[in-house]
């Protein structure tokens, strides 16, 4: 087939989209999936616009089955965001119907229609992606006709693997201590591409080898070895994504396409074809190169990560999954939304943020249910179950080789998707659907050899075609480019934020306003997106920080933000981060029945995720005077759980709300560092009673006392009152100073007794500056220095020293040591200091 103008575009633009996916992270963010399902979608249109568009081949058989299937699950996936009445999500997804009742920021007998999806943007985006794969399996299909196209399109897809795998090697140097991931955040899903790269590369090799054996009675040696130059790259190319594989560190990475290759290649061997000795030899000897070149160490250590499963995470997840699937084995709660439904069915706590369940078909059954998961099971039995016998039955080489490839590509990645989430993966997604359809063509279909076009086309049939496809195009497109524009504005707005932060005053609340602005446009554009008002509610609540307190601007403030964050939560119930910055808002602005309801369902959404529950806490401990029992026995549980894992921002946070040292003693956990911050936070706040209760409920916190000598544990000047405490005792009185006043040469001594252990000495100065410079006054107890706070204005100055000493009677003395008579203004003026009596503060 020779392609017209518009269909040679269609190829050439869907080849750069192959080449284009992985470089931006996988295409993970969601600008770069934008842009390459807008990419696919602008193709389709193209294509069904064109001269070349030929619906004849859409209703092959077979395939018919596969694009249904793929069409009703993307049609699945949009029905899951379709808001539905009560009763019939309570019927389709009971879970689901009673999840809406506490998560919504809504009074009781509300009887609005919800989705059955918990997260409707997301699933959106799934739908949107999956769509986007089909197409691009379509396409190729359509396009990939010649032998010439084939060969095109796996030599595009071997050397998109060959240059991931080159930058991932260069990546690590040969290093042992980092993994390679080419451009990918994770090793595994760049394995993942560099696998289905492998199998199409070694499918290829092997269809070389097939037609060279089938003509080698008819070449000469020249002939014979100009071949084995021209293979010469292929191979390079094989062991190149092979040790990049190894490098990865991946172990169903590399098991999972080496185990797969070895069972097609064992049916290969099985065919008609002769001499395979020479084969499996050259095979085994480019491996023994590749180890010996330096890949047997990175090898041990794929090795010792089999040796040392310790990902039991993964089971727990596992487990939450399935459970998660009970809930609502029908439908599923929605593409997309395991992230925010898992946590509260995970049987043990995971410490770290998880995205995905790390098992694609546990995955598919909690999020679509019995019925997304049979629609993909259909197309995948029907695509497997025509392909594996057509590719038995067919010799010729192509397609044995290469057909050999994409099989062991489609499969071994579905092998990985059950122990990690490679095709949630934008452009491992669409890097499957190529090969998935590579391999339809090369098996199923014959190569066309010219450009006639068959005949007997309707006209009628052509027509509806066309607006179909036209339609599905263009829907796409749309969906995209909303997608993409949206995002940009986030991202916009979060530049503005981020400078917003850097200012004060008038220019950050300009800058706010901006900030604000983008973020109402993105929200407009895409309504169905929660995270646009999650981050106006965030622009609002950043901005009450420069307004008055208790002002009306901060109250509108706070109004507007938990205005932003109840929509976003409307859209996005179960996501628990929502919820919480909902439940802050609504405290900070007085609407406490929303802020109660949105605090319980954050809590219930993620028991175990340690920000929600300090978040929790923080609302909680805010209210602790108007708590009932109940919330005050879970608010104590949430403190002292919550403690042991930061330690320091819950004894801040408990401290700021309470501020009663013997409530705070009472409700943190008997961990020692929390109770050595609690500690620093008693000897901080100057409350030198409550230390030493502390220090007697917990010996080990008590200072050790010195042989001799003594040693200072805090000090510093009292602030805001400038008297001792009452129960001070007055140590002895100053002697050596002069009218009471202790000048340059003086030294002023006096005794006090203290007991063994700490002690608190309050010492009163006042000072008369001369030329300027505030007299400095040098104090010893026993010899050893005291640290003063410099005298730096008028009027008395009190400071206060603890100590751990020995204890007894030990002598005081102080001195000024910048003692001087100034001649200023015609009149002599001396720079010196008086005195105060030491007070003594010991525990009763």
């Amino acid at each position: 087939m020779v392609f017209s103008k518009d269909g040679a575009f269609v190829w050439r633009g869907l080849l750069l989209l192959l080449i284009w996916s992985p470089i931006p992270s996988g295409s993970i963010s969601t600008l770069a999936q934008a842009l390459l399902t807008f990419g696919v979608f602008s193709l389709l249109a193209c294509w069904a616009t064109g001269s070349g568009f030929r619906p004849h081949e859409i209703v092959e058989g077979r395939l018919r089955i596969v694009f249904a299937c793929w069409a009703l699950a993307v049609l699945f996936a949009f029905f899951q965001t379709i808001p539905l009445p009560p009763t019939m999500v309570a019927i389709l997804s009971p879970s689901v119907n009673a999840l809406h009742g506490w998560t919504f920021p809504e009074y009781p007998g509300d009887t609005s229609w919800h989705p059955l999806s918990t997260t409707p943007g997301a699933t959106i985006q799934s739908g949107l992606l999956i769509s986007a794969c089909g197409t691009v399996f379509f396409l190729v299909t359509q396009l990939c006709r010649t032998r010439r196209h084939i060969l095109t399109l796996a030599l595009m897809s071997i050397l998109i693997g060959v240059g991931e795998a080159l930058y991932g090697l260069t990546q690590v140097g040969g290093s042992l201590t980092r993994a390679a991931t080419g451009t990918f955040v994770n090793r595994n899903h760049f394995s993942a591409l560099l696998a289905m790269a492998l199998c199409i590369s070694v499918g290829l090799l092997l269809s070389r080898w097939q037609g060279n054996e089938q003509g080698a009675a008819a070449l000469e040696t020249n002939r014979r070895l100009d071949r084995w130059v021209r293979s010469s790259p292929l191979i390079v190319a094989t062991v190149a994504t092979l040790a990049a594989i190894v490098f990865s560190f991946s172990r169903m990475g590399l098991m999972a396409p080496v185990s797969m290759l070895a069972l097609y290649g064992l049916f290969w061997l099985c065919g008609p074809v002769s001499r395979r000795i020479r084969l499996l030899g050259m095979g085994i000897g480019a491996v023994m190169v590749l180890l010996m070149a330096g890949a047997w160490p990175a090898l041990e250590v794929v090795a010792g990560r089999f040796q040392a499963l310790e990902d039991s995470y993964r089971i727990a997840a596992w487990e939450g999954t399935y459970r998660l699937f009970q809930s609502s084995p029908i439908v599923g709660v929605g593409l997309g939304s395991l992230v925010d439904n898992l946590p509260r069915f995970l049987p043990d706590p995971i410490p770290d943020t998880f995205d995905h369940s790390h098992n694609e078909l546990l995955e598919i059954l909690a999020e679509g249910g019995v019925v997304y998961a049979s629609l993909l099971g259909i197309g995948l039995l029907v695509y497997f179950g025509t392909l594996l016998p057509a590719w038995f039955m067919r010799r010729d080489s192509l397609a044995r080789g290469l057909g050999l490839g994409c099989l062991a590509g489609a499969t071994s990645v579905f092998l990985h998707s059950l122990v990690e989430f490679p095709l949630r993966m934008p452009a491992n997604a669409l890097y499957l659907s190529v090969i998935m359809g590579m391999g339809w063509v090369v098996i199923r279909q014959r190569p066309e050899t010219n450009s006639q076009k068959p005949s007997g086309l309707i006209p009628s049939s052509t027509l509806f075609m066309r607006v179909i496809i036209l339609m599905i195009a263009v829907g796409g497109m749309g969906l995209s480019a909303v997608s993409g524009v949206a995002d940009f504005l986030d991202r916009v707005g979060d530049g503005f934020l981020a400078r917003a932060k850097k200012t004060t005053g008038e220019a950050q609340q300009a800058l706010l306003g901006q900030v604000t602005t983008v973020y109402q446009w993105a929200h407009q554009i895409e309504p169905w997106q929660p995270s646009h008002l999650y981050r106006l509610g965030r622009a609002y609540e950043i901005s009450t920080a420069s307004l008055p307190p208790l002002s009306d601007s901060m109250q509108v403030a706070w109004a507007s933000a938990t205005a932003s964050y109840s929509q976003a939560v409307e859209i996005h119930p179960a996501n628990s981060r929502m919820q919480a910055a909902l439940a802050w808002a609504a405290l900070q602005s007085g609407d406490l029945l929303k802020g109660r309801q949105a605090v319980q369902a954050a809590l219930k959404l993620a028991p175990d995720d340690p920000e929600i529950r300090f978040a929790v806490s923080r609302w909680y401990l805010m209210q602790w005077e108007n708590l009932s029992a109940e919330e005050t026995r879970l608010a104590t549980s949430l403190v002292q759980r919550g403690a042991h894992e930061f330690p320091e921002r819950y004894v801040e946070a408990i401290w700021q709300f309470l501020q009663n040292p013997e409530q705070v003693r009472s409700m943190l956990p008997t961990d020692l560092l929390v109770r050595r911050l609690l500690l620093a936070k008693l000897t901080e706040r100057q409350l030198f009673f409550d230390r030493w209760a502390e220090q007697e409920a917990y010996p080990v916190l008590r200072t050790s006392l010195p042989e001799k000598g003594i040693h200072v544990v805090a000090h510093g000047e009292l602030r805001g009152r400038q008297e001792p405490p009452f129960s001070a005792a007055r140590g002895g009185s100053w002697t050596g100073m002069v009218a009471g006043w202790l000048s340059g040469g003086l030294a002023a001594k006096t005794e006090i007794n203290l007991p063994p252990g700490e002690t608190v000495l309050y010492f009163s100065v006042f000072g008369e500056s001369a030329g300027g410079v505030w007299p400095t006054v040098s104090v010893t107890l026993g010899g050893y220095a005291l640290p003063l706070p410099a005298i730096t204005g008028p009027g008395w100055h009190t400071a206060y020293i603890l100590l751990s000493t020995p204890g007894g009677r030990m002598p005081l003395g102080a001195v000024l040591t910048n003692g001087a008579v100034i001649l200023e203004n015609g009149q002599f003026i001396e720079r010196r200091v008086q005195l105060g009596s030491v007070r003594i503060l010991t525990p009763k």
